[in-house]
Order: C-alpha cells, then structure tokens, then sequence
C-alpha cells in the first residue's frame, strides 16, 4: 500500500495537527505562566519551601487543535479496518470498535460477566467479514486489555477524545512543570545546582495539586562560617506542561486527563504501528 492511501493520508493530515499544537505548547511554555511562591518555615528548620503556583492557562484554540488531531488518527484506524473487509461484506457497521469493558469475559457460572447484549452484538457486527488474523490485532487493542488504565490506553485515549470532542468540550489547561531545575542563589551569586524534591513524589508538578518543591540544606550546612539559610532562597525553572481534559461521554468511563506532550508522541506513534499491521491484510 503506498503513502497515498486513505489511511496514511489522515495521519499526514494528524501531522500537521501535531506541529500546530508543538508550536502552542512552545509558546505558551516561553511565557512562563508560573511562579514559584516561598513557603514559611519554623526557625531551624534546614529546608527552603516553594509553592508552585500556575498564573496563566493555554490558547483554548489548543485543544480544538487537539480535537482535530486525535479526529484524524483515530478516523485512519477506520480507514483501514474497512479495507481489510472484502466489499461484498461490508456494512454501515463495518469500524475499528473499542471497548472499556471485556464484554465476552465469562464468570465462574459460565454466564458473561457484561450484561451489556447489545454492546456484544454492535462489536460483533463492526467486525463482520475481518480475517481472523486482522480480528487478533484489533481485538489485542482493546482499552479493556489495561484494566484500570482503559481510559489511559492511547487507543482509548483517541477514542474518547474524538467521542467527546464531537459532543462536549475538550480543556486545555496548565499542568504544571517538567524538568524542573533549581539553583542554590545568595544575592546574585548562584551557590549551587539542586536536586529537587516534591511532596508526593510526583514526576509533573500539577497546578491544581498546589504542588510544593522542597530543597534541604546537607549536613555540611552550618553557621558560622556558611550564609544564614534566611538569606538563601532556590531559583526554580522548568517547562510548562499542558493538560487535557477530556469530559466523560456516555458509557461509565470518568472523566479523565492526559498530558498533552506525552499524548502527540505516543497517539501518533501506535497508530502508524497498527496501520502498519493491518495493512498486511486490507482486502482485494
């Protein structure tokens, strides 16, 4: 199959989403939509306490941007799937379908577990006519497959995504910082490079769970002859990330958030790996 297939013409156009959202991100991260507020502590206390605090949110534009671009790639998984049906046996039907649930998982009294009947009967004829071989690579997609982390997976990712962008309103909001650097100042001399740690112990310093960076000062700190810790403070840096919510749309999936940065790279990058895949059995 060449590059002009319907398919791989809806991720390049996905492409094209992807470098309009990178430069928004970018110019949003250059504004420093940040501060970094200083925390009060007890006297001998050997830490410095900054809160993170996020002052401004990104280009709403973003996330139609967003919108458009999980649009185009989860439309390519459809694109491809239809032609791996023979076209006497395709139908109004006939989808890439995606599910959250394991709607054929039996319990121990052999009935199914889902009592969802037409949810078995919608996935079943959206697969009507596929190869067995083609069927094992789409069923090995399913959310269900991650547990907990359905909603996580990048496939379930785009498919709520698109679900919801086509019926509600995707957010695009500030998620805080990654790679976070800080550095030791007195006055306008920089003492040393820190290693930083936040309360928690999580990766990306999210806004809204008022995240609180901690420097402690080493055994090696001391007075006389070292500078008071009161006229120390840290320098804090990082990049702005950009969260996106996604609203819950039907189904009994919550409401969820996804790091945009880590969502382009990876969205795109599965994608062209199962078309890829499926491409070895689109019908004649």
């Amino acid at each position: 199959m060449g590059r002009d297939a319907s398919w791989w013409l809806k991720v390049k156009r996905a492409q094209k989403h992807l470098v309009d959202a990178k430069i928004q991100a970018r110019l949003y991260a250059d504004s420093q939509p940040y501060v970094f507020e200083r925390l009060p502590t007890r006297q001998g206390d050997r830490q410095i306490r900054h809160r993170l605090r996020i002052t401004a949110e990104p280009d709403p534009m973003l996330a139609l941007i967003y919108g458009d671009f999980v649009h185009n790639l989860r439309s390519a998984l459809d694109h491809v799937f239809v032609a791996c049906v023979p076209k006497k046996l395709r139908s109004v039907s006939t989808s890439f379908p995606m599910t959250y649930d394991d709607l054929f998982a039996r319990g121990a009294d052999g009935e199914f577990v889902s009592k969802d009947a037409d949810a078995r009967e919608n996935y079943e004829r959206a697969l009507r006519g596929l190869r067995p071989e083609a069927r094992a690579v789409v069923e090995f997609c399913q959310a269900h497959r991650y547990g907990a982390d359905a909603s996580l997976w990048i496939l379930g990712a785009l498919t709520r995504g698109d679900n919801a962008d086509k019926h509600r309103q995707l957010i695009a909001t500030g998620g805080g910082l990654r790679r976070i650097n800080g550095h030791l100042r007195h006055a306008d001399t920089v003492l040393a490079e820190l290693p930083i740690h936040y309360v928690g112990g999580i990766e990306i310093a999210f806004a809204h769970a008022e995240a609180v960076l901690i420097w402690e000062f080493p055994d090696w700190w001391v007075t006389p002859p070292a500078i008071p810790t009161s006229e120390v403070d840290v320098e804090y840096s990082g990049t702005a990330s950009i969260l996106i919510h996604v609203p819950w749309v039907g189904g009994n999936q919550p409401p969820a958030e996804h790091t945009l940065e880590h969502s382009l790279v990876s969205a795109i990058k599965s994608v062209r790996s199962i078309l890829k895949i499926l491409e070895k059995y689109v019908a004649e």
